[in-house]
């Protein structure tokens, strides 16, 4: 189960810290994945990232 403290953290510090949506939008879903694993929820699909991180 995501930890709401969590979720705080990653939509803060995303979108304060990137100029484009899209890539805001990557980071979270790596920094997701890596902290919740593959049944979080994503902004783009979980396939996308299999190549940038070993899950």
């Amino acid at each position: 189960m995501q930890n709401i403290n969590g979720i705080c953290f990653l939509l803060f510090f995303f979108f304060f810290c990137y100029d484009k949506e899209e890539k805001a939008a990557r980071a979270y879903d790596l920094a997701a994945l890596k902290y919740w694993g593959t049944t979080t929820t994503t902004n783009f699909p979980v396939s996308k990232y299999l190549n940038h991180m070993s899950l």
